[in-house]
């Protein structure tokens, strides 16, 4: 890149050589850059390193004839960058320089040619740095090259580190991008280079070394350490944020649709100049905001800034930060949750400037009038009339978005809140504690405000201790949440959804309606169709709504209670609140919010209460009480009036009061868990205690009946359960004052810790599943599937890194999905494993194979098919490799179309197609099978079993039917496609050491094959072939597959070369004249007209003689004019000049049984089965000294160039 010119003194500078120069310009290289590097060289490469790192390897000079002092115009990481500019320099401006007859005016043009070229690409980047922005494309160019990494892969970032390479310090560069860690440094010849995916680690830390603090990576049992950072505290959050990243895709992304968070800010950012590292800053605000406001996913910050906002409560003002979006304006107090607020925009009346004068002492800001009712004060701001301007212009949106949402307004009615229709517990209601709550509340909104605009202090939480009345709990519930910013703005969303489900099917929908009457059985609401239904609509529309979550059975408990006191589209707002924004990644099939959290759970009681974590570790008793606690809100496990206590805090004050009572319950349960002995006892004294945990009414009176798991119970004086219950109350009041300084930041920090676990246990799961479902299938030991799955899975990481979507997609019948590869990463990957690698256009081959199992035409592919059609050319058996191999060479047309019409006449009679034994099926009866439309005759059905013994497939195998099935017949090959198919054939055959019986064999199937398609009076060949005379060898008669002049090696009894006249060939074995012959089976004979220039009509022949002395032929393989290429010349020779005839066609009956008449063909194919299985590295780690020949020989001594060696 040019850079601008600065001043560089030329004397005694050691670090840089010249490797060429002009009168003008001076090419210059680090010492320890390029080939040329001797071993001093290295050791000032190695100081350059650690005095400084930053500075590239290449650069140009300019300086005036015998002057000290030169300017560097341009600098580059790799001498091929710099070439360029190298070559600008004499082609256009050396010439003109060299016409200067005054040098100080030579130089001072030189200068501004180069200023004038910096600016023309300033042009491109406006604001931004220029030198910043060169200098960071130069160091993501280096970073592609060195990791051999495709453009597809962004640089992050880069920082200065030292990787801990045992005790020795390797200093460099550590690179940040999209999808890997890396790092590369060089001391003394010896380079590094360590490449890490972030999907593999599972350990993230910092941690104090021996002189500073390291950042600790874990890749599974690896750890490596990476320290002596400049802005540890920037490098180690970059990297948390990547990490999490990835596993967010991992999580989140798993669907067939959309591409990877990472690749979605590229692609958003693609019109911003902002380099990545900065879109990601700014992504991480924008989810800081999203959760401190509790906001829809879809909300994007527009900017922030601080100020002050007057409070009527306090009389007086608070500092704090203003967030302004699309839709909203949010204002958070810099004292952490001491008040917040949210202003829907949709709800602003006027914005009006307030000036500096009409409050003394106070710059200007802005009045915002809200619902005709609230005025808000904002001060202090620095920039009032943009700020007015930029609420003014999302005003009018919002006015535009709401006229059009209210001309969709649906006649829907909602069910209203199901209460009415039977008392939630059957105590008598403390009516004095009720109003005296209510009172509370009325006297918080008369001086806060009430609605989606109300100041939110922290009193409100206090407040929500004690419960909240049933008269506000919807509203309350509503307003802190955020669904009710939601419900509001989309007013008909709810109605439509509830329409798009009765004309819908969902795989989550059967799940729903299997749990339906599981909820809250008891209540007499849920034993009505009025009660089923709402909550059957609620579900069905948060699986339609969200379809990466579905449907959880954990559901329909929280709803049930939702149901009870809100409506039916709010409790759906608000079912969608708690699975997107409160408890994310809870509700999906695998539960991964629940298990981190179980380990953050874990990671509290380890550090709050540490007596009790050894001995609950023994008993494995944490996961158990976490995910059954946190599913459902604590409803399923205690009384349901306390729970609802317990949902009133959960929804003022987020997620920390769950692992706030939950640790309390362990607390005072600390003694009894101690004394237990095993999981079940101890799980007998939480049940007990849980039980008799009640509302403060329930509490007063023994006896009184609870409502435990949705069952009424009655606590009796003489049980063994004890009858004095613990307040609800004082539980919640206690896990304040334990637990209280628990905050949302320090557990989604732990949560960042445990995301890295649950990771590493989904990908083994999902790893022993998938061997699972194919080690009953395939002829593969376990170590052989683990090394297939851990190649699929690197061609599943590059498709999901680089590729255009996320490769994930569903499991038929399962809401969950699996990994999948797109096609060139199969292909990649198929040309790398198979035993078929050395076959003709083996590419084109392994992307026909991937378009027909791709029958769906989804452009993915899964492990279980990615198997089965790799063991097409290796593990099955020899008819189904042979099948392959011939499907492979037809139209991919005809074959789908035979394969859908099969499929359909499969699914109408299971026993319609059935695997052939093609040494028993005829011709006629092969066709009515591969046409999918006759039945297989009675005689064939009978050999198989009777009617009412017949195994109809499933509908799971049924899927599973696919081009490569072994009750799929393709069909039948036209001439075409059989002269590609032999080329394949003697390509297969082209490697050293292949045996010449096998060349011979082939060429008589080949030729029978060949007669046999001549089913119509039609000469497959008119015009001239390839005569002996024009491949330069002997006149000889020969077919034109199998009688060319070929050689081999000699091997004791073997022949030398195909047969001269008196030689004989039976099924393909040369024989000697005066050996014994058996019956002959004829071939084809194509005779040469007078000229050598024409064929005649193919007509058989019977076995040509050949003299004895022919075994005495010794001739040496010639690698340039082998067989095969020979047979590979006439084969594309005749291709290109014959006549084909439309009607010669060949079944694969008979192609299969006139290979199986051959042992050696069927010896060769089936020693054709060995996978080239290498395990895949997880960390690719390099260590390498470079140009040792060099460094070896600074040392003059033997015994010094052996002890380097050593």
């Amino acid at each position: 890149m040019w850079v601008l010119p600065g001043e560089v003194l030329l004397i005694s500078n050691p670090l840089w050589t010249t490797d060429r120069s002009n009168s003008f310009f001076i090419y210059q290289r680090r010492r320890n850059q390029g080939e040329k590097a001797g071993l001093a060289d290295k050791l000032w490469g190695t100081i350059s390193n650690f005095i400084d790192p930053n500075v590239p390897g290449y650069r140009i000079l300019l300086q005036a004839p015998d002057a000290d002092i030169a300017y560097s115009i341009a600098t580059a990481s790799t001498e091929v960058d710099l070439d360029k500019h190298w070559l600008w320099l004499e082609n256009n401006l050396l010439p003109t320089l060299e016409e200067f007859d005054n040098t100080p005016e030579a130089i001072e043009f030189a200068q501004a040619k180069i200023k004038s070229l910096i600016a023309n690409e300033q042009d491109t980047v406006d604001s931004l740095d220029y030198t910043e922005v060169a200098k960071f494309r130069d160091y993501e160019g280096r970073f592609q090259k060195t990791f051999e990494m495709p453009p597809e892969e962004k640089l992050v970032q880069y920082y200065s580190c030292s990787y801990w390479d045992g005790k020795l310090p390797c200093q460099g560069w550590m690179y940040l991008s999209t999808n890997h860690l890396a790092h590369h440094s060089y001391i003394m010849g010896r380079e590094c280079r360590l490449v890490i995916r972030w999907t593999d680690i599972t350990k993230l830390e910092r941690e104090m070394g021996y002189s500073s603090e390291n950042i600790l990576v874990g890749v599974g049992n690896e750890v490596f350490y990476f320290g002596l950072f400049m802005k540890i505290s920037e490098t180690f959050e970059l990297m948390q944020q990547l990490t999490y990243l990835a596993m967010k895709d991992f999580i989140m992304g798993t669907s067939s649709e959309g591409s990877s968070a990472i690749n979605k800010m590229i692609e958003n950012g693609a019109g911003s100049k902002n380099p990545l590292n900065k879109i990601l800053e700014a992504y991480r605000e924008l989810e800081a905001f999203r959760i401190l406001f509790r906001l829809p996913m879809e909300e994007v910050l527009d900017g922030y800034t601080d100020c002050t906002v007057w409070v009527p409560s306090t009389k007086s003002e608070i500092g704090g930060r203003l967030y302004i979006s699309p839709n909203y304006i949010c204002f958070s107090s810099k004292v952490p949750e001491l008040m917040w607020l949210v202003i829907p925009i949709r709800l602003v009346n006027t914005v009006h400037k307030l000036d500096a004068s009409q409050r003394s002492g106070q710059r200007a800001g802005l009045c915002i009038s809200a619902n005709k009712q609230n005025l808000f004060y904002i001060h202090s701001l620095p920039e009032p009339i943009e700020m007015m301007k930029t609420i003014t212009k999302f005003m009018a949106q919002c006015r535009k978005q709401q006229s059009d949402s209210k001309s969709k307004d649906s006649s829907f009615k909602p069910v209203r809140a199901l209460q009415h229709m039977g008392p939630l517990s059957f105590s008598k209601k403390d009516q004095a504690k009720e109003r005296g709550t209510e009172s509370l509340w009325d006297t918080y909104f008369s001086e806060n405000g009430r609605g989606a605009c109300m100041f939110r202090m922290k009193e409100a939480a206090v407040l929500a201790q004690t419960g909240l009345p049933e008269k506000y709990r919807a509203e309350i519930w509503l307003l802190f949440s955020g669904a009710m910013n939601e419900m509001d703005a989309r007013p008909a969303q709810y109605a439509s959804l509830v329409e798009k489900c009765k004309k819908r099917k969902n795989i989550a929908f059967e799940d729903i309606e299997r749990d339906l009457h599981r909820s809250l059985p008891e209540h007499k609401a849920f034993q009505s169709d009025i009660g089923i239904g709402a909550l059957r609509r609620v579900l069905q529309a948060c699986a339609l709504h969200n379809p990466r979550i579905g449907y959880c059975q954990a559901m329909n408990i929280v709803t049930s209670v939702l149901l009870l006191y809100c409506n039916e589209e709010e409790a759906f707002w608000l079912l969608n609140a708690i699975c997107t924004r409160m408890l994310p990644e809870y509700y999906n099939t695998k539960v991964v919010g629940a298990q981190i959290d179980a380990i953050v759970f874990e990671e509290l009681v380890k550090e709050l209460i540490p007596d009790l974590f050894e001995h609950i570790q023994k008993l494995n008793l944490l996961p158990v009480i976490s995910l059954s606690w946190f599913l459902t809100i604590f409803i399923n496990c205690m009384s349901l009036d306390a729970a609802l206590q317990i949902m009133d805090c959960f929804f003022v004050d987020g997620i920390r009061i769950m692992f706030q009572v939950a640790l309390t319950i362990l607390d005072n349960n600390k003694g009894r868990i101690l004394s237990s002995d095993d999981e079940g006892e101890a799980m007998v004294y939480l049940s007990q205690y849980l039980t008799n945990i009640a509302s403060l009414e329930a509490s007063n009176e023994q006896g009184s009946p609870l409502i435990r798991k949705g069952k009424i119970m009655a606590v009796e004086p003489h049980s063994d359960i004890p009858t004095v219950s613990t307040r609800v109350s004082e539980l919640i009041s206690q896990s304040y004052k334990r637990y209280g300084h628990l905050t949302v930041d320090y557990i989604e920090k732990l949560r960042n810790k445990g995301r890295l676990q649950v990771v590493m246990k989904l990908k083994e799961s999902t790893r022993r599943g998938a061997l699972r479902l194919l080690m009953e299938e395939v002829q593969l030991s376990r170590k052989e599937l683990d090394i297939l799955y851990a190649h699929f899975l690197e061609a599943h990481r590059k498709a999901s890194f680089w590729g255009n979507t996320l490769q994930f997609s569903r499991i038929y019948g399962s809401q969950k999905t699996e990994p999948t590869i797109d096609k060139e990463r199969f292909i990649e990957t198929f040309c790398r494993l198979t035993p078929w690698k050395h076959m003709g256009k083996v590419a084109e081959k392994a992307a026909f194979a991937f378009e027909l199992a791709d029958v769906e035409n989804s452009g993915r592919m899964t492990f279980y098919t990615f198997t089965h059609l790799l063991l097409c050319s290796s593990r099955g058996r020899l008819q189904d490799r042979l099948k392959f191999l011939f499907t492979l060479h037809l139209d991919k047309k005809r074959v789908l179309d035979a394969f859908w019409k099969a499929k359909e006449a499969l699914k109408a009679n299971p026993r319609t197609l059935e695997e052939v034994d093609y040494e028993k099926v005829t011709t006629a009866g092969l066709a009515n099978i591969s046409s999918g439309i006759e039945s297989v005759n009675e005689s064939q059905m009978s050999q198989k079993g009777t009617a009412a013994e017949e195994e109809e497939f499933d509908d799971e195998e049924h899927q599973r039917f696919w081009p490569f099935h072994a009750k799929f017949i393709p069909p039948e090959m036209k001439q075409s496609e059989y002269i590609q198919l032999c080329k394949t054939f003697y390509t297969l055959l082209d490697k050293e050491g292949t045996d010449r019986t096998i060349f011979t064999a082939m060429n008589a199937v080949l030729n029978l094959l060949l007669e046999e398609g001549e089913r119509v009076k039609c000469s497959p060949f008119t015009k001239s072939i390839p005569t002996p005379q024009d491949l330069k060898t002997e006149p000889q008669e020969y077919s034109v597959f199998s009688s060319l002049p070929l050689t081999f090696p000699d091997d004791g009894n073997r022949v030398s070369r195909l047969p001269d006249k008196g030689g004989k060939v039976f099924n393909g074995v040369l024989r000697s004249s005066n050996e014994s012959t058996p019956t002959p089976t004829p071939i084809v004979d194509l005779e040469p007209t007078s000229q050598g220039s024409k064929l005649e009509k193919a007509t058989p022949v019977g076995p040509i003689e050949t003299t004895s002395s022919t075994t005495d032929v010794k001739m040496e393989r010639k690698i340039s004019k082998g067989p095969v290429s020979l047979l590979l010349q006439s084969v594309e020779t005749c291709e290109e000049s014959v006549d084909l005839c439309d009607e010669w066609r060949i079944s694969f009956e008979q192609f299969a049984r006139q290979l199986q008449g051959e042992p050696e063909l069927c010896q060769f194919f089936a020693e054709m089965d060995r996978l080239t299985l290498e395990p895949v590295k997880v960390v690719q780690k390099t260590n390498k000294s470079t140009n040792p020949s060099v460094a070896r020989s600074a040392f003059k001594s033997r015994s010094q160039r052996k002890s380097f060696k050593e």
